[in-house]
């Protein structure tokens, strides 16, 4: 590490003389954080709507390397990393020093970095919020003598949540919330006008008939930000503060008889990781435990020891500098995004355990949600750059004070430092990345919170990922199963960072299990994932032969032709010829009408549709690409083959039975027809459901084709809706030159666009009503089978077990569609069941209620 100690030891004349060092660090490739190149080899994971135009427009803003910019601009990303407290204040003292002296001459760029320091705004590149501290502190040493460096920043922030708040980024205005806190400390504003700041956001619980969803997202973002500015709040304004916490408290008593009245508990069950009596711990709310974590916090005089205050090592000069007013804020009345229109349940590995040596963590405790919240932080914003995103996870303890976590063999060296760093995060960040990956509605890249954390960890960190994995694993069977989904596809991940490398002898004795057990399915699933990230005998050789009986067989096709003895052999081959000849489909459909008369008159039309979509699949196994260009060249025929629902089914069923040994390219394929228009949505749901594919219900390929083939039909909607959209709302800031005749095509368009939206909002209903329609024939059958067998709890069966686990993530994922239509959904399929013999089905069409019920809810109660 190159300490900005010795970056600057130099006199600093002007900044093109400092900095030698890290000149030849940047020039050397040794990036510091984002750099402009940071997405080459790859695609921005986080935001896929952006632009790459918008980017190379950014790119080319940067400064030059060599500029007096970029070198200050990596002096302020450096600042804290890997630095003690007390080389963490040498520092601030000596960068403070080249603020003051370069502002004049860089003050664009100095008010840019700082603001891309404390907050994630799109297509910014450096986003540190876990140095919110240090760039507090600095801008208050600044402040002291250049109180028009104050002043700028003071306003910057203030625009800066002003319009968070207007686009609904919640987490940016959270960050903004935290930065004031921290000038607050460093005395640039005044505690009371921080307390004006959280009242003008908290105006917002006086409204009538105020939305449940609205007031959480506010309550939270100041909670979240209290800790760090507690202590002076109760310093300097303690009647104030106790004023703003009674009338919050008010809220928390409200919000709960009103999820009471509308019945959230059925959410509040639905949305839990760990199902059934088992669980290994209470299963709370997020954010009433953070109002638990926070009235602790009071309880023990706002003294949060975790957190790091280089301001108070200033004190003494920082009360002599001019405090700056604030902007009244406003919230808009309407407002996207909701930090969570749902309650959010806590999910935790570390707990429960029978071994001493594992320290459980106090979550009732305002440090627990720090840290969890900075990794959440970490996690998200640096999504995109998987190796700064692990450098900053393994970082974190120099974010905290000493001691905040446990540790082995880190001591820091007593030559450089009076301070132990205590620099295991293990358990925490592991634990806070979980839920990031398995608990959101959207997770992050599979890749992100496992690649960034392990391929530059030390060994300890792995040990207690190994450990982390195999709680996960004992629990498997009361995980919610897109929980378990998401963790065999998670840990196939990992174990491809660590050439498969696993002790897979410790979980031999899962292999007595039920085939449909939980653990056997996880090692299935698991090793079938595996395979696709590498190639199937060097998995194989990685894989005990005790495991041989769930080990998926070779990925192969199944033409069902090949067989010289087949009667359809010879017709087969020749059609297999002429599509390898590149024959046009003129000639194809020539060589149909000559060997139509030697087909069964009843099954010439599915003969022929089973033979040219054989040959298809078998002309183009060899790659995706080989399959595209032979997809394409016969698109009319294989159109024309499939005109009604009956066809489609049967090709669905054709190119299922040809990939029946390599389902990673069954879901390509089908989801290819799907694009072309060869099959609809609807034939693939029907498949999902035929009897055959009933033993396949523990398997995730099928729910993988299930999801993207409903995710594809919601995502026609979404873009015919923003197309139309647009059309009616055009960018204002366009002038409107269009003539008479332009405006008259522009209503054609109107009408086109309407009537397609109506298509495809008809098909989407359609298609879900199927689903669950399906879903709910399939249970009842199941259902009254284990009455006849004098099966008490379905749930037992694990059959049921995977199945209504599916379904009700169906319901929770699908929720906002289903919600639309759910008076036919209950006439035309809940109302037939019994649902006094079968209320579990009933169930989850109520939990699908309670969803919108909950993010429709108010809270009606006087809270001024």
């Amino acid at each position: 590490m190159v300490y900005i100690e010795n970056l600057v030891k130099r006199d600093f004349k002007p900044l093109k003389k400092s900095c030698e060092k890290l000149r030849k660090v940047v020039k050397s490739g040794k990036k510091r954080y984002r750099d402009d190149d940071r997405r080459s080899g790859g695609r921005d994971r986080r935001n896929r709507d952006r632009g790459r135009s918008s980017y190379i427009e950014v790119q080319e803003q940067q400064p030059a390397e060599d500029s007096p910019e970029k070198r200050l601009t990596t002096l302020l990303i450096i600042l804290g990393d890997k630095m003690t407290p007390k080389e963490i204040t040498t520092n601030i003292d000596k960068v403070a020093s080249i603020l003051k002296s370069e502002y004049s001459k860089l003050e664009t760029h100095v008010l840019k970095t700082i603001k891309n320091c404390f907050i994630e705004l799109p297509m910014n590149f450096m986003e540190l919020p876990m140095k919110s501290y240090i760039y507090g502190t600095l801008i208050g040493l600044v402040n002291v003598t250049r109180s028009d460096v104050g002043v700028k920043v003071v306003k910057m922030t203030s625009q800066t949540l002003q319009q968070c708040l207007n686009e609904g980024n919640w987490r940016g205005a959270k960050l903004s919330l935290k930065f004031f806190g921290e000038l607050t400390n460093a005395n640039v504003i005044s505690p009371r006008t921080m307390l004006d700041v959280y009242d003008d956001l908290l105006t917002a619980l006086d409204e009538q008939n105020l939305k449940m969803s609205r007031a959480d997202t506010i309550v939270y973002i100041v909670l979240a930000s209290l800790p760090y500015v507690a202590t002076r709040l109760r310093e300097r304004c303690p009647d104030v503060l106790e004023s703003m916490l009674a009338k919050i408290e008010r809220y928390f008593y409200a919000r709960e008889r009103t999820i009471l009245d509308i019945d959230g508990s059925v959410v509040r069950k639905s949305i839990q990781p760990y199902v059934g009596p088992n669980v290994p711990y209470e299963q709370q709310d997020m954010l009433e435990l953070l109002w638990t974590q926070i009235q602790n916090l009071k309880s023990n005089d706002w003294v949060c020891p975790n957190l790091l205050k280089p301001w108070s090592e200033y004190d003494g000069v920082l009360i002599t500098a001019d405090q700056h007013e604030v902007e009244k804020f406003v919230v808009p009345q309407e407002f996207g995004g909701m930090n969570n229109s749902l309650p959010t349940t806590s999910f935790r590995i570390f707990v429960g355990l029978d071994d001493e040596s594992i320290k459980e963590h106090d979550v009732s405790d305002i440090s627990y949600f720090i840290i969890n919240d900075v990794v959440d932080d970490i996690l998200d914003i640096m999504e995109v750059n998987r190796k700064d995103c692990a450098k900053y996870l393994k970082d974190l303890p120099y974010c905290f004070a000493p001691d905040t976590f446990i540790g082995k063999d880190t001591t820091v060296s007593a030559a450089k430092t009076d301070v132990k760093v205590e620099s295991e995060t293990k358990m925490e960040t592991e634990e806070d990345s979980f839920p990031n990956n398995w608990t959101n509605d959207n997770p992050p890249s599979v890749d992100t919170t496992n690649t960034n954390q392990n391929i530059t960890a030390n060994f300890q960190l792995e040990q207690i990922i190994v450990e982390a994995i195999g709680i996960l694993f004992d629990r498997v069977d009361i995980m919610d199963v897109e929980c378990c989904y998401r963790f065999w596809n998670w840990f196939s991940h990992h174990l491809s960072n660590f050439s498969f490398i696993w002790n897979w002898k410790d979980w031999e004795s899962s292999l007595q299990f039920d085939p449909l057990h939980p653990k056997v399915c996880f090692l299935r699933e698991t090793f079938q994932k595996m395979v696709r990230y590498s190639y199937y005998e060097r998995i194989k050789s990685t894989i005990p032969d005790e495991f041989s009986s769930i080990f998926p067989i070779e990925p192969s096709t199944s033409f069902k032709y090949e067989d010289s003895t087949h009667p359809l052999h010879d017709l087969a081959e020749t059609l297999l010829g002429k599509i390898r000849k590149r024959a046009s489909n003129e000639d194809v459909q020539a060589y149909f009408k000559e060997i139509v008369t030697a087909l069964p008159p009843k099954e010439q039309d599915q003969t022929i549709r089973d033979i040219f979509v054989q040959c298809v699949l078998m002309q183009g196994c060899k790659s995706f690409s080989h399959v595209l260009n032979v997809i394409e060249r016969y698109l009319p025929i294989l159109q024309s083959l499939n005109e009604s629902p009956e066809d489609k089914l049967h090709t669905v069923k054709i190119v299922a039975e040809f990939w029946k040994r390599n389902t990673q390219f069954l879901g390509i394929l089908l989801d290819k027809l799907l694009n072309y228009r060869v099959i609809d949505a609807s034939s693939i749901i029907t498949w999902l459901f035929t009897k055959e594919m009933e033993t396949e219900v523990s398997k995730s390929y099928m729910w993988e084709i299930m999801k993207n083939t409903i995710n594809k039909v919601i995502s026609r909607v979404k873009q015919v809706q923003y197309k139309l959209d647009t059309l009616i709302n055009p960018r204002t800031d366009i002038i409107d030159i269009t003539s008479d005749v332009d405006k008259k095509v522009n209503s054609e368009e109107l009408r086109s666009l309407e009537n397609t939206l109506s298509n495809v909002t008809r098909e989407q209903k359609e298609v879900l009503l199927a689903l669950v329609n399906l879903f709910v024939g399939m249970l009842d059958e199941r259902l009254k089978e284990y009455i006849e067998q004098d099966i008490q709890d379905p749930m037992s069966q694990y059959w049921f077990w995977w199945a209504y686990g599916f379904f009700k993530e169906i319901g929770r994922c699908y929720q906002p569609q289903m919600s639309t239509f759910m008076v036919t959904l209950e006439t035309v399929i809940i109302d037939p069941l019994d649902t006094k013999t079968n209320p579990i089905i009933a169930n989850v069409i109520e939990m699908i209620k309670a969803f919108g019920r909950m993010k429709e809810a108010s809270v009606v109660e006087d809270l001024s």
